[in-house]
């Protein structure tokens, strides 16, 4: 059975800051979520610390209990101007900005999943760089396009119906969570679209720096049972990726 909460490290859970959520469980913009009183009926081991929001948050691949998994849906043809492609020889993604990437997740679960999430946390590779938190440029957030939109400073957004946009209080680190949603009939992946909203290259924002995205499946306790992580590259033309010029 998980204990709800997250562990300081000493096994107290301290009861004001949570992994990107204030004490009563809201998102940015005050919205309950997740349900710490959803049922989680396949009960894995979890990992408790440290937080995936944390100031250098781990990116081990650590599939869990879960067998946690992911692929990319269906590429579109390698040309130049093609909108993203995904690498398997180097585990990187390159996508246009604003392109809608499919990812697929999968989890291993012989009875019925409810109240998991899945959690998209960029961060700075490098090791000089990783502290660093990643957002949008200045110029991007300030566009007439992002005036209205409460989480235009997210460099990750995802379009999923129940997808939530969260911001460590400590770190000022910014995720997108959305839940774990039952795979359709005939299937056992769920897809999920993500898109990024700045250039690798945009001054202020990434400024050029190597960039990975986390994956991690989490409770409603925000446990972490799973992670995984790709590199990523932002760029106008993603077919211009080194592997392909080489072909």
């Amino acid at each position: 059975m998980c204990k709800p909460g997250v562990s300081d490290g000493n096994g107290a859970i301290p009861e004001s800051t949570t992994n990107g959520f204030n004490s009563f469980g809201q998102d940015d913009h005050g919205r309950s979520y997740p349900d710490s009183g959803t049922n989680v009926y396949c009960r894995p081991q979890a990992s408790l610390s440290p937080s995936p929001m944390s100031l250098i948050p781990s990116s081990q691949p650590f599939p869990g209990s879960y067998n946690f998994q992911f692929e990319f849906g269906k590429q579109p043809k390698d040309t130049k101007s093609t909108a993203w492609t995904f690498s398997d020889m180097t585990n990187k993604l390159y996508a246009q900005k604003d392109a809608m990437c499919p990812v697929r997740f999968r989890i291993d679960c012989d009875g019925v999943a409810n109240g998991l999430y899945i959690r998209a946390l960029p961060i700075y590779s490098r090791p000089e760089h990783v502290q660093d938190v990643v957002k949008r440029c200045p110029n991007h957030i300030q566009a007439p396009e992002s005036a209205n939109i409460p989480h235009r400073e997210h460099f990750i957004w995802c379009e999923n119906q129940g997808a939530r946009y969260v911001t460590d209080s400590s770190t000022g680190r910014c995720a997108v969570i959305a839940p774990y949603d039952a795979p359709p009939a005939g299937t056992s992946w769920v897809t999920y679209l993500f898109s990024f909203k700045c250039l690798n290259s945009c001054v202020g924002g990434p400024n050029r720096r190597e960039m990975s995205i986390i994956y991690t499946l989490e409770n409603s306790n925000q446990e972490v049972l799973g992670r995984l992580s790709i590199d990523l590259r932002i760029c106008a033309c993603p077919g211009e990726r080194p592997e392909i010029r080489r072909r």
